[in-house]
């Protein structure tokens, strides 16, 4: 931390970036119950930013990229912006018949191991990534957060600085995603930012 403020980075695609109406993407109502809840010692940052009630809230969100545009590129930008706490939400923009899982799993290992040798105090919050109805092109989710857990577990080895947090299991995208079956709702982003709320109270605490 520094000067006594927590310093939080959320990475990944449109699901981080959010878009025109801003309720409809995780970063607000996260930040609303940080606020609500008397936590107003936390800075949100990274490279790229929209607005809110609390300011610009600063971000690593990548619309319509995948896993292996994000992670170089957050890579150099978390050098310049340590960040005490990660949120990495990583997994779209592939397609099933692609086989993509191996590529999402090495690509996010090579991120943390690249965070982790950056800032050894930084805690890594590793989501399993929620879950769409636009198949079959995102058919491969499931699987690919077995592959996230496993992960999760291999890091618990020798350290822990990564935490999985499952966006996944409380999400549902017949009621929780707008009309693309992909993108949260509403209601889907005030899900997420409740699993998030919980992991960073738990690091506080």
């Amino acid at each position: 931390m520094n000067n006594n403020t927590l310093r939080i980075m959320p990475i990944g695609d449109s699901i981080t970036e959010g878009g025109e109406t801003l309720s409809r993407c995780y970063r607000y109502p996260l930040r609303q119950k940080l606020s609500d809840n008397g936590y107003n010692n936390v800075k949100f940052i990274g490279t790229r930013k929209s607005p809110s009630c609390h300011g610009d809230l600063y971000h690593e969100g990548y619309g319509g990229k995948n896993a292996t545009y994000i992670v170089p590129v957050v890579s150099r930008n978390y050098e310049q912006l340590p960040a005490d706490v990660v949120l990495l939400h990583m997994g779209h923009n592939f397609s099933s018949e692609d086989n993509p899982i191996p590529i999402i799993i090495s690509e996010t290992k090579q991120l943390i191991d690249t965070l982790l040798e950056i800032n050894s105090n930084v805690k890594v919050l590793l989501a399993t990534v929620i879950p769409s109805g636009n198949l079959p092109k995102y058919s491969y989710i499931p699987g690919l957060n077995k592959e996230i857990k496993k992960l999760g577990e291999h890091y618990k080895i020798y350290c822990n600085n990564i935490i999985i947090v499952d966006l996944a299991d409380n999400f549902n995208w017949e009621t929780d995603t707008v009309d693309d079956k992909v993108h949260p709702n509403t209601t889907g982003a005030e899900k997420i930012a409740s699993e998030w709320y919980k992991a960073i109270v738990a690091i506080l605490k």
